[in-house]
């Protein structure tokens, strides 16, 4: 009886494998890649990236904001109630041009009013050690398309503070919807914010 050679099975593919795949696929060097999982930039997000066909430079700046979230006094995170005063404070200190005028929302006695109309809003602020120097607002929105039920993170309420323009905070701040809308408590316990320049 004559044995029959054996081949190897191939390698099974995990997340990890099909991402570097993908990575190889789109022309980008592998040492990106592995500054980008240095810099601590999840794989999920990576991506997310490649789905949506960035470029390097877009690849690059997701890792330099990362790095700096990780590394400096920049912390980007969901606004609770108790933000509500550096709120105020940011939209007062965030016109937004609008031909030869500057317009500024006063937020009133509740300052996240807006957001508790919304289906399950997250609102995120990005802070410079104790000042909030930006923010965003996601909601949630499904729909459907070519006759797919799709969900959509809605992005809305983005300000960035007059002083602290022209530091890609805006960029910043709108990389991710944040955590899953639909994980998220109502906004009574849990709050949310919209773009700027």
């Amino acid at each position: 009886m004559t044995q029959q050679p054996t081949h190897p099975e191939p390698p099974p593919t995990t997340p990890e494998t099909a991402l570097e795949r993908q990575w190889d696929a789109n022309g980008l060097p592998a040492s990106l890649l592995h500054r980008a999982r240095d810099a601590g930039v999840p794989d999920s997000e990576l991506g997310r990236l490649l789905r949506w066909n960035a470029n390097r430079e877009r690849i690059e700046e997701e890792i330099e904001w990362t790095d700096r979230l990780r590394r400096g006094t920049m912390r980007f995170r969901q606004l609770t109630p108790a933000d509500a005063d550096a709120f105020r404070e940011l939209w007062a200190h965030s016109p937004e041009a609008i031909a030869d005028w500057d317009v500024t929302v006063a937020r009133g006695a509740n300052a996240f009013a807006q957001f508790e109309l919304q289906e399950r809003p997250v609102l995120n602020g990005l802070f410079d050690g104790p000042t909030m120097v930006a923010c965003v607002s996601f909601s949630i929105r499904r729909t459907v398309v070519a006759g797919e039920d799709i969900v959509v993170h809605y992005g809305q309420a983005m300000r960035v503070h007059r002083a602290h323009r022209g530091q890609k905070y805006a960029t910043g701040s709108a990389l991710s919807p944040g955590p899953s809308a639909s994980a998220v408590p109502p906004i009574s316990s849990t709050t949310t914010s919209e773009p700027a320049t």
